[in-house]
């Protein structure tokens, strides 16, 4: 499986993800519904641009994004950011291992 294809897996995770009610603890580390929503919005954007094989914007932030919605830990919070860096590597051309 090519790195595309194990961050489009991650991506629709996320959304399943989101797309459930959220848990206590996620709403106690700041996410709300209309940072749920604004950040299923955007995934289904990302996951629907690397499909088509368009261009992610360059300084891709998701975790100053969440930092924007008052989002600051959790564990969502951190698979967001973890997905956000592979988006920057996947759009300069890197592969991580």
């Amino acid at each position: 499986m090519d790195n595309s294809s194990e961050i489009r897996l991650e991506i629709r995770s996320l959304i399943a993800t989101l797309s459930e009610p959220l848990e206590q603890e996620e709403i106690s580390a700041g996410w709300t519904g209309q940072a749920q929503k604004a950040m299923l919005k955007l995934l289904g954007e990302i996951d629907h641009d690397i499909e088509a094989g368009n261009s992610l914007p360059k300084n891709l932030s998701i975790g100053r994004g969440l930092d924007h919605w008052g989002v600051e830990d959790g564990e969502l919070f951190q698979r967001m950011c973890a997905l956000s860096n592979r988006l920057r590597e996947l759009n300069r051309g890197n592969h991580p291992q």
